[in-house]
C-alpha cells in the first residue's frame, strides 16, 4: 500500500510592512525558503513537508478560514476585518497599526464629537470603521476604497477617512 503524505501549508504576506518579518520568523524556525528571490507564489522549503504560499495579507484569513493553507502570518487588523472564524495561535508582535479617523487639517473636524451621521466616511477597513462609528452611536455613509483613502476627502467623495497606520507619516505628508 502507498502511503499517501499531506504537505503543510504556511501563508504569508507577499509584500507590505508585514512580509519581510514574517519570512525571517520562518527562517529563524529553520525553514529556509528554497524560492523566494524568485517571486514565486509558492516556495518549497527545506523541509520538504512544508510549503509556503505568498498572498495579499488581506486574503490570508479567508484563505486559512476555507482551509486552503493550514495557517498564516498576517495582521490581527484583517482578520478582524475579515471577520474569518480563525484561531490566532501567537502575537508575532511586529506590524503594529491602529485604526485612526481622519479628517483634513483645514476642516471643522477635530474630534469623533464633530462627527456626524450625515458625513461620508472613506476607508480600505468598512467592516473595522462600522464598528468604530457605531460606537459612538453614528451611522455615516461608509465607501469602500481599494487605496489611498487620504484622497478621497481632497477630491470632494469624502468628508474623513479611516486608514490602519503605524506611523502617521503618509496622513500628516497629505494633509
Amino acid at each position: 500500500m502507498r502511503r499517501f503524505k499531506m504537505k503543510l501549508k504556511i501563508a504569508v504576506p507577499s509584500k507590505g510592512r508585514i512580509s519581510d518579518p514574517s519570512i525571517a520568523i520562518l527562517e529563524k524556525a529553520g525553514l529556509g525558503l528554497k524560492d523566494n528571490a524568485n517571486r514565486k507564489l509558492i516556495s518549497a522549503t527545506f523541509n520538504k513537508d512544508i510549503d509556503v504560499m505568498f498572498a495579499r495579507a488581506s486574503d490570508i484569513p479567508k484563505f486559512v478560514e476555507d482551509e486552503i493553507v493550514d495557517m498564516g502570518i498576517t495582521g490581527v487588523d484583517l482578520i478582524n476585518e475579515s471577520e474569518a472564524n480563525v484561531k490566532e495561535l501567537v502575537d508575532l508582535s511586529f506590524g503594529q497599526t491602529k485604526l485612526v479617523l481622519a479628517s483634513p487639517e483645514d476642516s471643522n473636524i477635530n474630534s469623533i464629537d464633530d462627527l456626524t451621521s450625515d458625513m461620508v466616511v472613506a476607508t480600505e477597513f468598512p467592516t473595522l470603521t462600522k464598528k468604530y462609528l457605531e460606537k459612538h452611536d453614528l451611522t455615516s455613509k461608509i465607501i469602500t476604497l481599494s487605496g489611498s483613502t487620504e484622497i478621497a476627502p481632497l477630491i470632494g467623495i469624502a468628508d474623513l477617512i479611516t486608514d490602519l497606520t503605524s506611523t502617521g507619516t503618509t496622513l500628516k505628508m497629505n494633509h
